[in-house]
């Protein structure tokens, strides 16, 4: 249950329902003084705002913010107020056609879909292009620093009737305007981010 995690959806709908297969955080490196780290996010799909709000609730409990009693009451049906992270970081990595390959790509006439035979160049071009541009954004424009500030803000609880009516806080709002310069021009599924952030999001 994601209803937690994405925006204008009903628990009740099949929609709100996303099978995450596998996230993983890599290991940390540094880049012009500041500590970055990569998490993966692989799933059958994602909405708006799913991975950015994943993103905001581990990082408020590694920081002590939120516990693990959140977390779980966060796949609950009632609205909780979840920190949603920043857009800057946030990425499409990889595209995966298991079924499509499960289904063609032993019929003898067609190809599985992947792209391990281009891993070499895609590595090079995140870390030339994407990567850069990432820790350059951060170093210039804190955006990820400054909103830490705002995860003490939320209060993790169930929202009310009147809080549920709007698919979207103030706060939010605030967050998504603020973050508006970065976001939009990658889909979310990784997200590398600096080690202030979760101390221990460049994808």
């Amino acid at each position: 249950m994601t209803y937690n995690y994405i925006t204008c959806r009903s628990p009740h709908e099949a929609s709100a329902k996303r099978h995450i297969k596998e996230f993983c955080c890599g290991k940390k490196f540094e880049a012009e003084g500041i500590e970055f780290i990569v998490l993966r996010v692989k799933g059958q799909s994602f909405m708006l705002h799913q991975i950015r709000k994943m993103i905001g609730l581990v990082i408020a409990i590694v920081r002590n913010i939120a516990d693990q009693e959140t977390l779980c009451k966060s796949f609950e049906k009632d609205k909780a107020d979840i920190p949603m992270a920043p857009g800057l970081g946030l990425m499409l990595e990889n595209v995966f056609y298991d079924g499509y390959n499960k289904r063609y790509a032993d019929d003898g006439m067609h190809s599985a879909l992947d792209w391990d035979q281009y891993s070499d160049e895609t590595d090079a071009f995140k870390n030339d292009h994407i990567y850069s541009h990432i820790i350059t954004t951060e170093i210039i424009n804190g955006t990820v620093i400054q909103w830490l500030g705002t995860i003490p803000l939320h209060s993790f609880a169930k929202k009310t009737a009147a809080d549920q009516d709007n698919s979207t806080t103030d706060l939010e709002k605030v967050q998504e305007k603020a973050a508006s310069d970065e976001e939009g021009k990658t889909v979310e599924l990784t997200n590398p981010s600096t080690s202030k952030v979760a101390n221990s999001e460049v994808k």
